[in-house]
């Protein structure tokens, strides 16, 4: 995507184009440009783009979670009006899921913090495996996570949910400790356009079958 290149783009461009009306300048006053390769505008144009590579990369990690390294929620807010234009443009539903660590404070209290840092790193890979690469994933805070995805059929749905407990299941038993994610979702224009609202929407479903689910 071409945001991860924003700073080395515009820094560099902003110096060719100051370059070329330099040059142009020098030509229109005197007739000729005194050199045919201008080294120090060469120069400027490789520290622009060292500079604008740094900005790039302050802004890459600036959009990651640090424990998990998936995106965060300030990617989730930078990325949001552009799948909402995909979606209309591919003629597909955006679907917004809520992702959350079932009994988590538990293992928390009970095993510590660097073991339920181990559980969030390795259910942050299970949910990244269970997406498309047109998706995104991101870890919302805590133990919640946050997924956007464009569907054909919304039935599609149902099909991701079962595989990601299936996926689950097996990664508990590397832990030998049962490991289950409740999950809510939402759909961008049934549900809501803003998207506070398809969270919370999101949110009140995925509570709903945390719920059912220890009832059952």
């Amino acid at each position: 995507m071409l945001y991860k290149f924003k700073g080395r783009i515009v820094a560099s461009s902003l110096v060719l184009l100051l370059l070329i009306f330099i040059r142009t300048a020098v030509w229109m006053k005197i007739g000729r440009v005194p050199h045919l390769i201008p080294i120090p505008g060469i120069i400027a144009l490789i520290i622009a783009w060292l500079l604008g590579r740094k900005y790039d990369e302050t802004f890459f990690l600036s959009m990651k979670d640090p424990l998990t390294g998936l995106n965060n929620r300030r990617y989730v807010h930078f990325i949001f009006p552009k799948f909402i234009k995909t979606a209309q443009r591919k003629k597909k539903k955006l679907v917004v899921f809520v992702y959350d660590v079932d009994e988590f404070k538990q293992i928390n209290d009970h095993y510590g913090h660097e073991y339920g840092d181990q559980i969030l790193l390795s259910v942050s890979k299970v949910l990244e495996s269970d997406i498309t690469k047109h998706d995104v994933i991101a870890r919302w805070g805590g133990d919640e996570f946050l997924g956007l995805s464009l569907f054909s059929d919304l039935h599609e749905i149902k099909a991701r949910i079962d595989s990601l407990q299936s996926k689950l299941k097996e990664l508990a038993k590397s832990f030998e400790k049962k490991i289950s994610v409740s999950v809510g979702y939402s759909v961008y224009g049934e549900d809501g356009k803003r998207l506070h609202d398809l969270i919370e929407k999101a949110d009140q479903n995925m509570y709903r079958n945390k719920h059912s689910r220890k009832t059952v």
